[in-house]
């Protein structure tokens, strides 16, 4: 009985991490805009948390357009990436974690469980402009500045966005 209960305690703290994980992923995708191939290509020796701006080092083998890309960070997001990248965890705590380490472990499946995960928050998929609702989030992250004064992002800069997806 006493391992039945460890065995479940062990599987409950895994669930956790994994829900916390893709939490993580989606919000990085969410705020930075990159696409799942981008981010899955994305190594801890391409994060650089402790720079006066944060950023994502994106190779130019890894993005879609070839030219490479420094993606900046959110202060909130960078705070979560450093709590998942300082966490020991995965297996062993003397994991060692290299240069080449993903930042995260996106499966192939990734977009279909996200699909589940917008049905279980009950958010459509597409908007009635048939636009998908992961990029209305980051379309909205282009003008910060002018959300600070409730007024609505540029125009311009969400069409150009949307319409490069």
């Amino acid at each position: 009985m006493k391992h039945l209960c460890n065995s479940r305690r062990r599987q409950a703290k895994k669930l956790a991490f994994l829900g916390k994980e893709r939490s993580l992923i989606s919000r990085t995708l969410l705020y930075t805009g990159l696409r799942k191939s981008e981010l899955a290509s994305v190594t801890l020796g391409q994060v650089y948390l402790d720079e006066r701006t944060p950023y994502l080092e994106l190779l130019a083998k890894d993005e879609k357009a070839g030219r490479g890309a420094m993606i900046p960070l959110r202060a909130d997001l960078v705070e979560h990436l450093r709590s998942h990248i300082h966490l020991p965890h995965k297996k062993h705590h003397t994991l060692q974690l290299t240069h080449n380490t993903p930042l995260f472990k996106i499966t192939q499946d990734m977009m279909r469980v996200f699909g589940r995960d917008l049905t279980a928050a009950s958010i459509a998929k597409y908007d009635q402009r048939a636009v998908s609702s992961i990029f209305t989030p980051f379309a909205i992250q282009l003008a910060p500045t002018s959300l600070k004064h409730h007024a609505p992002p540029c125009p311009r800069c969400v069409t150009v966005v949307l319409n490069l997806r």
